[in-house]
């Protein structure tokens, strides 16, 4: 959940957060041949800000520098989706259990499922999981992941969920996140200007990540 804050300290305290969770983030990559600008996230980190329009300037920074050095990777979602289903294996692991027919991201996050119970030695916790039959459809052949048909949907997900945060965090330092014309003056114009994109992209992707 997006979480607003007004107190110029706790915005302080809060860029620092945003910025340690990106570089966790990319430490947890490991050796994988990415190439992350970790210098820009340090300069970022040290940069003082003192006043609204530097804060709306830091925040682009960030969304800039999240979707350039974020890259989508369907197994490390499918880790992420994975790690927050073990707390409840029940009705949302039979979700996607039902899903994983028809949609390769959920043959994933099942996969990620039980890799995850086998490393913590928590493969007893399948026998009263929807998971229990997939895997014995599985090593039969009765299921197989699900060829993959067009474009990826989630292939932007990291793009869009920076344009949101960003929309969401500029309009806490004051602006609209968007305005019922083309004229300058949101957030989601600030955005548009900064990624070179059309302002009915960006606004779309601040509408449909904010129902």
């Amino acid at each position: 959940m997006l979480t607003v804050i007004k107190d110029q300290a706790e915005r302080a305290c809060w860029r620092v957060e945003v910025l340690d969770e990106r570089r966790k983030a990319v430490e947890s990559w490991g050796a994988d041949g990415r190439s992350v600008d970790v210098a820009r996230l340090d300069e970022l980190l040290k940069r003082e800000v003192k006043s609204p329009f530097e804060e709306e300037e830091w925040m682009l920074d960030v969304m800039e520098w999240t979707i350039v050095n974020y890259r989508y990777d369907p197994d490390i979602m499918a880790r992420r989706m994975a790690t927050l289903l073990l707390r409840d294996l029940s009705e949302e692991g039979e979700r996607f259990v039902a899903n994983s027919r028809v949609n390769p991201m959920a043959w994933r996050i099942c996969q990620a499922l039980v890799g995850m119970l086998r490393e913590s030695e928590r493969l007893e916790d399948l026998n009263e999981s929807p998971l229990h039959d997939w895997i014995l459809d599985a090593a039969q052949g009765i299921r197989s992941e699900p060829t993959k048909r067009g474009r990826d949907p989630h292939e932007n997900i990291v793009r869009n969920c920076a344009i949101t945060f960003c929309v969401f965090q500029i309009r806490e330092v004051g602006l609209r996140p968007a305005t019922s014309s083309n004229l300058d003056g949101s957030a989601c114009h600030l955005v548009a200007n900064r990624l070179k994109c059309s302002y009915e992209t960006v606004r779309g992707i601040w509408r449909r990540f904010n129902r």
